[in-house]
């Protein structure tokens, strides 16, 4: 790829060589020193365009907008000819404009990148680097405007180039200053790509009062009937085969809940919780206990709720703790969780959060999946609650994970949350009114698309604790073919039915 300032300095270039064309037609020496100048800026131009990273439309955009500013600059130059001062003037005006203006615009354009504001203030952008690349000289490239820190540490170097990225942290936190690190990068040989460390947070909890079911699941659990996702789910005959095909399980492995934490101690979580490491065991927020209480509460046992396991053998609940007590984490904190819980031999991740992205490829979200997947771990992660295409949610949108929309009470999709119809691996569960542990031994009924998620991470835990060979491709398809329709089918995915999850894998 060619280094991106050969974009705006060839076009600049090119317009330059076409000031002196029009300015000196008649002085043949000047005109053909014009004619080069135009030529060398023109095809320099081009040919950044040519190796631009990005798409053939994109290019096609941009050179049909470059195009009608030289025309544009060309009809000028035509009026202005005869009047000497004035065309001088206009001269040096382009050039200010094009020097202090549309110079970054348009490397920005063409690097296909996009200055993100919504970034973490103590780590700006997330920096691969080429292997082995001078860190020292990139050092004194940012000096006084930047300092940097290895972002990742996994455990197999082998199977990811994610120890080759840096966390850049801007020095003085104005959007000068971004603009001006992110030129430097863009600009360095040694730097493979740089993606905004964008910031996540947890939509705000809904409290709100549970729904009912009268329905007997044949479980002693006191709180069950505030559950009416049981009855949407046919929790009472999954309960029930279980205890006739009397299943055990193979291996029981290890759910982990990325989000504020988990309060470790609840009453209904205590006996099926195994710890990563203590400072993910407290939950000031609120949100990870609730999602690991639907996910993982310990089922049939006189104590408030229930989820799918009949007592815990078949998985354990652990945390890792990627968001703030506000709720809040940055895309290096959720993928360094990615990472510790795949390191920790985690079978499934479930992550309730998320957030709306630009057009740009998400290239460590990509690494840090394919890494977990390599370790044998599931990435669930939620749609996200925008009322939108969860095409522009990420980590939601990342290839290789399974992404949970939410549906209402009559299996209609949540009034709030995001299509999953355009994306590879999208399915539904419910995920309004949904009544689940929260810190210091209490429960309460929130709304998102974040209760939806670890309903499905809760059943491909018990998959693969039944078959733990079991890939991501190969449970999304049984989730799907076993799934139910939905009122809104196409954008919610099929709502997932844990019993005929069973029988399928018992044919």
């Amino acid at each position: 790829m060619m280094p991106l300032f050969f974009y705006p300095f060839g076009f600049i270039l090119a317009m330059f060589g076409l000031m002196l064309w029009f300015q000196y037609e008649k002085n043949d020496r000047l005109v053909r020193f014009a004619q080069v100048v135009f030529i060398l800026g023109f095809g320099l131009y081009v040919l950044s365009l040519m190796f631009a990273q990005v798409s053939w439309g994109n290019k096609l955009f941009l050179a049909f907008r470059d195009m009608a500013i030289l025309a544009v600059i060309n009809w000028v130059l035509m009026l202005l000819k005869p009047k000497t001062i004035a065309f001088w003037a206009i001269v040096l005006l382009l050039i200010g404009v094009f020097q202090y203006f549309a110079v970054r615009s348009m490397i920005t354009a063409i690097s296909g990148e996009e200055i993100v504001y919504n970034v973490d203030e103590e780590g700006e952008w997330l920096v691969e680097m080429e292997p082995n690349a001078d860190l020292k000289l990139l050092s004194y490239r940012l000096k006084g405007l930047a300092k940097f820190r290895n972002a990742f540490e996994p455990s197999d170097n082998n199977s990811t180039d994610l120890d080759d990225y840096l966390v850049v942290n801007v020095l003085k936190n104005d959007t000068e200053s971004v603009k001006k690190v992110a030129d430097v990068l863009k600009g360095s040989a040694q730097v493979e790509s740089i993606e905004a460390n964008e910031v996540i947070k947890v939509n705000p909890i809904q409290k709100m009062e549970a729904t009912r079911s009268n329905e007997d699941l044949g479980i002693n659990d006191p709180e069950v009937n505030k559950q009416w996702a049981m009855q949407a789910l046919q929790m009472k005959s999954f309960y029930a085969f279980l205890r006739k095909q009397k299943i055990r399980p193979k291996k029981k492995v290890k759910l982990a809940i990325l989000d504020t934490g988990v309060d470790s101690k609840h009453e209904d979580l205590k006996d099926n919780y195994v710890s990563i490491e203590k400072r993910s065991d407290n939950d000031p927020q609120g949100h990870g206990t609730h999602c690991a209480g639907i996910a993982g509460a310990v089922s049939n046992n006189g104590i408030g709720i229930a989820s799918f396991g009949l007592g815990h053998q078949f998985y354990a609940i652990t945390s890792v703790k990627v968001l703030n007590a506000n709720g809040m984490g940055t895309q290096e904190t959720i993928i360094d969780g990615m990472l510790k819980a795949a390191d920790n031999g985690v079978s499934v991740i479930s992550m309730s959060l998320g957030g709306r992205v630009g057009k740009r490829r998400q290239k460590a979200y990509e690494k840090a999946v394919k890494y977990a997947n390599k370790k044998g771990a599931i990435v669930v992660v939620a749609a996200g609650n925008e009322n939108r295409n969860a095409t522009g949610t990420s980590p939601a949108n990342i290839p290789g994970v399974i992404t949970v929309s939410a549906v209402d009470s009559t299996l209609t999709r949540a009034i709030f949350s995001n299509e999953v119809g355009d994306l590879a691996m999208g399915i539904s569960a419910p995920g309004v009114a949904i009544y689940s542990t929260m810190p210091d031994d209490q429960y309460a009924s929130l709304n998102g698309t974040s209760m939806a998620t670890p309903y499905v991470a809760g059943l491909i835990a018990m998959m693969k604790s039944i078959n733990p060979t079991l890939t991501t491709k190969e449970i999304y398809r049984i989730l799907s073919e076993t799934g139910k329709m939905t009122r809104n089918d196409k954008e919610t995915g099929r709502l997932i039915q844990p019993f005929k999850v069973l029988k399928q894998l018992f044919k």
